[in-house]
């Protein structure tokens, strides 16, 4: 099947890169763009611990796992100051969410897509492993609802990644008697979730149109000017050989449908060559840069609510919550990090987690980040860029960081409140709305120009197999599903090792 090329479809593209400049202009004046990761450091693969487990994703070779930044927490076995800990992990190792028409694997994913595989199950079982040797002293061996809380968003494969996460955290002992067992591996553990459009703490993207636009926007702004999509005989011969058509969206699910078959040692057809799967590849593992506006949008909410947990527990010690784990996406992670200024914009691996502890020390509370990226190892320490301490004090955690929380005012003015009623906006923005749909309808203008031009030379004898680029709604799982994923621990044909090492080598050695 052949998809014609349509000039006058990059509208489509050029509509969410205006939505997008149009945001930042409203909300913020001119954006700035948070700094990237600094003091880089490279992991000793040759450490003890190395390998204990398959790795947590693996974005190993890609980079994500051998570049962090700060320092190895060598305390990590246990954590004696700490009197609180928020986990946000990512769920473990999946199958593929998307297929194209002419994919020979469709039916070779037995669970369905994007199911926590058998890899995925363990490496969420290896966190909780993790956590309980860390907070041994914290919490105790039997779960107690007052000590710990456990919320997953409401996809299949984070829920049961959380059940796995429990399953480590709490060992089977002896406080099932009379269920020996039955209970003889496992402790049931309740995980709180909520329907995935009302989700505004941990997927907001599901909840809100304008985010999930402006998640969208982020994406077209960033690939408008990446090589690969300009390419048009690699668009060409994509198009023709996958029976569908090449757009933003849809490449970025073609290189995570790519990734997975590699990582679960999949064959792929011949028109998938070694030099294609290398480029889709590295276009999978790129990450948009996202600036303080947009990240706000995208966890603002959860950003106030982990702050909103420290300082209730510096308020009243005596309180029994001592840990909040959340299940969920890499675009629940890497924007939180970004928005703490730690982020390192490649793909956050499976069953990551971001780490924030409280501790109180001297009658004092700090705030400690923490990044495990890598099973078997100590997670890296994150220095927040605003603060530039290990251990940062908890009141000027919250006073930096406070221009980044989403009031419940911004957040009514871009999206319905929950009784239904329509988009409220403020009025100020309209002045700015009425440019950008001048500037759309120009755009269009254009874009018509030059399809009549397109369609000219086309009956000048142009006979090559055309491609639609064309940014057009796909079937987004989640995490910007285009959960640009990474998938098992295996490497298949040594394509993902070698991609690996040649990526690494054109990288910047200071720059994550």
């Amino acid at each position: 099947m052949r998809f014609p090329y349509k000039p006058f479809e990059h509208q489509s593209l050029q509509t969410v890169i205006i939505f997008s400049i149009v945001n930042n202009l409203i909300f913020s004046g001119q954006s700035k763009s948070l700094p990237p990761i600094k003091n880089v450091r490279e992991v000793n693969e040759s450490e003890p611990g190395h390998n204990k487990l398959p790795l947590i994703g693996s974005l190993k070779k890609y980079g994500t796992v051998k570049k962090s930044q700060g320092s190895e927490d060598h305390e990590w076995k246990s954590a004696e100051s700490v009197v609180l800990t928020q986990v946000i992990f990512r769920h473990g190792d999946r199958s593929a969410t998307h297929t194209y028409p002419t994919d020979p694997h469709v039916s070779d994913w037995v669970d369905g897509l994007g199911q926590l595989s058998k890899t995925g199950m363990m490496q969420a079982y290896e966190l909780g492993q993790y956590l309980r040797q860390r907070y041994r002293n914290l919490i105790s061996e039997k779960f107690r609802k007052d000590e710990v809380y456990v919320r997953s968003t409401n996809y299949e494969r984070t829920l049961m990644s959380a059940e796995c996460v429990c399953a480590g955290l709490f060992p089977v002992n002896a406080s099932y008697p009379d269920l020996s067992e039955v209970l003889n591996h496992w402790q049931p553990v309740p995980i709180q979730t909520v329907p995935s459009a009302e989700d505004k703490l941990l997927h907001p993207a599901d909840t809100c149109d304008y985010v999930h636009l402006l998640k969208d926007g982020i994406l077209a702004m960033d690939v408008s000017s990446d090589h690969i999509i300009n390419d048009k005989n690699l668009m060409y011969k994509l198009s023709h050989s996958t029976g569908m058509e090449i757009n933003v969206n849809s490449l970025h699910d073609l290189a995570d449908t790519l990734f997975c078959q590699l990582e679960h040692n999949m064959s792929q057809p011949d028109w998938m060559t070694k030099d294609i799967q290398e480029k889709l590849l590295k276009y999978g593992l790129h990450r948009p840069h996202t600036g303080p506006t947009d990240v706000k949008y995208l966890s603002g909410t959860l950003l106030d609510t982990v702050i909103e947990n420290m300082k209730s527990k510096a308020g009243n010690i005596s309180d029994f919550r001592k840990m909040y784990l959340y299940s969920a996406h890499d675009s629940t992670v890497a924007p939180l990090m970004s928005i703490l200024g730690v982020d390192n914009f490649l793909q956050v691996p499976y069953s990551a987690a971001f780490i924030i502890e409280l501790h109180l020390i001297h009658s004092q509370y700090f705030v400690k980040l923490l990044y495990r990226n890598f099973t078997g190892h100590p997670p890296h320490t994150l220095i927040a860029e605003r603060c530039e301490l290990k251990l940062c004090p908890l009141k000027v955690f919250d006073g930096m960081h406070r221009t980044f929380i989403l009031s419940d005012d911004e957040w009514n003015a871009v999206c319905p409140d929950s009784s239904g009623n329509s988009l409220q906006i403020d009025e100020r923005i309209f002045p700015v709305l009425l440019g950008a749909i001048v500037a759309l309808i120009g755009v269009s203008v254009f874009s018509c120009y030059k399809a009549y031009s397109y369609k000219l030379q086309m009956r000048q004898g142009s006979n090559q197999d055309q491609y639609g680029l064309v940014h057009s709604a796909t079937d987004s799982d989640d995490e910007d599903e285009h959960e640009h994923d990474n998938g098992n621990m295996r490497r298949p044909n040594g394509i993902v090792k070698e991609y690996h090492d040649n990526y690494e080598n054109d990288e910047n050695e200071d720059s994550v």
